[in-house]
Parts: structure tokens; sequence; C-alpha cells
């Protein structure tokens, strides 16, 4: 727009807290978080013509104090931060889509069960009710799926089935592997703390529909504090060795 800001499904922000909040930290609501290293020249504050969107160019204002080795993992030429220091506010945050259409504004869970469907009620801390939002495809995810975070992993709970998503444990012997194999390595992980869930329709290679921006109502949860400890590793370990800017 005219002022600068990017407009993503009818809601305007700044560049780069977009990126920042997309690439490092989902719950990021403003740029008065942010403050860019000392080595970017377009950061925000300088007010130039052109401004740097690299979210590693960017710092939160405010981080934890207090970190420690996670039990059994002993320190090497890199930083393992502990797994449950600092947990964040909000364990998940949630985006709803429409084949590849974001609609609605995110929702941030900080209860341990919560329940994702179509219905038309209000949501409320333990229940985010599609069924609101302006759609034509909610009447497909009705009955929807219900989420449970305990000890440090996820279910997902359906009608059919209940599976484990997610194991903090796992994610942690992992982490220690990947930093012995570079900062690339680590960054790969956060794949792991991105899932993807289709409503009715499934997707893949066994499937007509190849990906799941092709299916017609999806969510999206980013699970916060794996990716909050693996942005401390990822700051500890410095620089990739594959250069990144600004244009990368």
């Amino acid at each position: 727009s005219l002022d600068g800001r990017l407009q993503v499904s009818h809601r305007k922000g700044l560049p780069h807290v977009i990126y920042c909040r997309l690439w490092r930290w989902p719950d990021l609501q403003s740029h008065h978080e942010l403050r860019a290293v000392e080595l970017c020249e377009y950061a925000f504050h300088t007010k130039k013509d052109e401004v740097c969107v690299n979210p590693y160019h960017y710092q939160r204002v405010e981080t934890p104090e207090n970190t420690n080795f996670p039990a059994g993992m002993e320190p090497q030429s890199n930083y393992i931060p502990d797994l449950q220091a600092g947990d964040p506010a909000f364990w998940c945050s949630i985006s709803y889509y429409e084949l590849n259409q974001r609609v609605g504004e995110t929702f941030h869970a900080s209860q341990p069960s919560l329940t994702v469907d179509g219905f038309t009620d209000p949501s409320n801390s333990e229940r985010f009710c599609l069924g609101l939002l302006s759609n034509v495809n909610r009447n497909a995810c009705r009955r929807g799926v219900r989420l449970y975070y305990i000890g440090g992993e996820v279910f997902a709970e359906c009608l059919s089935c209940n599976l484990k998503i997610f194991n903090n444990q796992e994610f942690a012997a992992l982490l220690a592997q990947s930093v012995n194999q570079g900062f690339e390595a680590v960054y790969q992980l956060t794949r792991m703390c991105t899932i993807r869930m289709s409503f009715v329709k499934g997707w893949g290679a066994e499937y007509r529909r190849q990906t799941v921006t092709s299916t017609p109502c999806w969510i999206e949860l980013h699970l916060n504090g794996p990716l909050q400890w693996l942005d401390k590793v990822l700051t500890q370990m410095g620089s990739p060795s594959i250069r990144c800017s600004s244009v990368s």
C-alpha cells in the first residue's frame, strides 16, 4: 500500500514484522517488539526507501533470562537452551485456509485441550469455531478435530483415530544431533514445528490432490515452544555457512 505496509488476508502490516512473524515469532504483535542488528544497513528504523525484511536481521526486545542445558545433553561448541525454559503463553497458533487462501485471524491456543470445528458458536480459549468466518467450505469441517497438549506431546483426536503428532523428547534428540551438523541442519527442524491438517479431503502422492493447498479447508499449526527453542539455538550458532541477505 501507499503507506509501505503489506496486506495479508485483509490485514495490513509492516513487511519486516510479517516476515519475522512468519519465520521466527508467530506471536509477534508489532514492530515495537523488534530491534535490528547493527550490521543491517536497511533496517526499519533507518527510514530508508528500501526496508530489510530478513527475519535474522532483527531481534526480539524481550528474551527469557534463564536458560539451562537439557538433562543428559552436554554443551559443546554451540549453546543448547532448556526446552522447558521460557514457555510461551500460547503453546500453538492456528491459521485456517481454504485452498491457498487464508481466512480470518490466527487463533492462539493457551489451554491444553482445544476443539477446532465448523460450528458457529463464539470462539473461546478452548474452542476455535470456523463457522463464524465468511467462507463457503465451512460445512466440510463441521465435526472438526480436538487437539491436546500433554506433557510436551501433541495429540490430534477425530472420530476415527487418536494420533500423536509431536513429541518434545524426540524433537530434543534430533536437535542435539543436528547441532553438530551445522546451522542449516538445525534450521530444517522448523518444518517439524509446523503441522497441516485437512478436513475431509486427503492430499499427497497417493491422492488426486498433491498438495494441502488443493484441499477445500485445512488448518496450519505453529508449535510456539519448539519454534522458540530453535530460535534460541540458531541465534547462539551465529550465521549460516550459506550467506543470507535481504534478497535471498
